[in-house]
Formats: C-alpha cells, sequence, structure tokens
C-alpha cells in the first residue's frame, strides 16, 4: 500500500460529505478493505486520480515464499553441481526470481 505524506500546511481538517446507499456503501467498503485502506483514505485516493492496488491473500504470499524456497534449492544444487544441467538449473533460479520481482512490482 503507497503512503501519502501530508506537507505541514496539508492538515487535513476540512470534511465533505457525500450520501451513498447502502449497497454503494458496502462495495465501497469491500474495495477499500481489498486495498487494505480506511473508507476516507480509500474515497480521498480514488477520487484525486492515485493508483489503488488490491492488496493480496495470504495465497500470493504463500507461494512468493514457496518460490523462494525452490530457487534457493536450485542455486543451491547448482553449487554443488548435483543438477544434471548446471546452466538450466541457474536460468530456472533467474527466471524464479525474475517472476518474484515482476509479482512485487504489481503488488507494491
Amino acid at each position: 500500500m503507497k503512503k501519502y505524506k501530508i506537507e505541514s500546511d496539508d492538515k487535513k481538517g476540512d470534511i465533505i460529505t457525500i450520501r451513498v446507499s447502502l449497497k454503494e456503501k458496502e462495495l465501497i467498503q469491500a474495495k477499500a478493505d481489498k486495498a487494505n485502506m480506511k473508507i476516507s483514505t480509500y474515497v480521498r485516493a480514488s477520487s484525486l486520480d492515485k493508483t489503488i492496488k488490491e492488496k493480496p491473500g495470504k495465497e500470493f504470499y504463500n507461494s512468493i515464499r514457496d518460490l523462494r524456497k525452490i530457487e534457493f534449492e536450485l542455486k543451491k544444487l547448482n553449487k554443488k553441481q548435483l543438477y544434471p544441467d548446471k546452466d538450466k538449473a541457474l536460468q530456472l533460479a533467474k527466471d524464479i526470481q525474475k517472476m518474484i520481482y515482476e509479482c512485487k512490482e504489481v503488488y507494491s
């Protein structure tokens, strides 16, 4: 989740009141929850055209952890030369590292 820095002369003090239906409120709350934001932060960010990214679930973080383990094991096998094709093991480790980086880019 991206934090927005508040300048000293940009303190939040003004209030804008809007009316929404119960269904709209629930939808806004659900979207704010997915982005791991409070409703006010979510509404402010979305109305100011800020990029809002959904926070991934536990499965995402578990998958990243598993990919890191596989990458580590492939590198270890490559160093010990236990993997029959050391170039392929190194390339697989690099591919996994690239996948982890791409996932972080999407969700960071």
